[in-house]
């Protein structure tokens, strides 16, 4: 596993790859940059009302001030958590659009003697993002509660997410790679045979996704790494 994972950041010096981590940085600045809009106007307004509560209710200042400045910084830690927490899915929503370019760039330097993939569709593409964002920040935001509560027990939290986004990465990555070589009555039997295996490498991209810089990367390292893992496993089904 830890080879294959080095095979996928020396991938990283294709260009190909190194294109498609461009485009897909750009597209996710542009989808956070109007989340924190968003956030930030929520944030804003959250804040004028709770002043103005406070006024309405006969306190006047400093109180108002207090409670917006209160509300201000609650509105803040809040606007980075939720940013932690929905990083992964939304950066990993771009990944199936770019996934051909990215996963023909791999077989060509490690299998070149594979079949031609099959094609997916721009609508099966762009159902395959949708689904892999919604479903990893929904589940994130709904465990919000866990991962607070949790904060008063070290660790817990973290293996929390862990837990949830290992198997969540696990089965969404492989089921992005294994499309395109497999029908889905296969490959859901594949992921069930070795669901250990693609929930740890699921843990190990989540892992990528809390590092600094690397961060950046982790979308892309992660379909890398998980098709080499895809292709050892077939490969061990074919005897070669």
């Amino acid at each position: 596993m830890i080879s294959a994972l080095g095979k996928a950041f020396a991938q990283l010096s294709d260009p190909r790859v190194r294109r498609v981590l461009w485009w897909s940085l750009a597209l996710a600045l542009v989808i956070f940059i109007a989340l924190w809009s968003g956030l930030g106007f929520l944030v804003t307004s959250g804040g004028d009302w709770l002043a103005a509560f406070v006024e309405s209710a006969g306190w006047g200042d400093p109180w108002a001030s207090i409670a917006d400045w209160f509300a201000t910084l609650g509105g803040f830690l809040l606007l980075v958590v939720v940013s932690f927490l929905v990083f992964p899915g939304v950066v990993s929503m771009i990944v199936p659009l770019f996934l051909d370019q990215v996963a023909e760039a791999v077989e060509e330097r490690h299998y070149p003697g594979l079949p031609p993939a099959r094609k997916q569709p721009y609508g099966e593409m762009i159902g395959d993002a949708v689904k892999l964002g919604l479903v990893t920040v929904a589940l994130n935001l709904a465990a919000l509660p866990f991962y607070l509560i949790f904060l008063f027990i070290p660790g817990l939290n973290l293996v929390l997410f862990y837990l949830l986004n290992g198997y969540l990465f696990g089965r969404e990555y492989f089921e992005l790679v294994a499309v395109r070589r497999m029908d889905h009555p296969s490959l859901k039997q594949l992921f069930r045979e070795k669901r250990g295996t693609f929930m740890l490498a699921g843990a190990l991209i989540t892992f990528l996704f809390t590092i600094p810089i690397i961060n950046l990367t982790a979308p892309l390292v992660g379909a890398a790494f998980m098709l080499h893992l895809f292709q050892r496993e077939t490969g061990k089904r074919r005897g070669t």
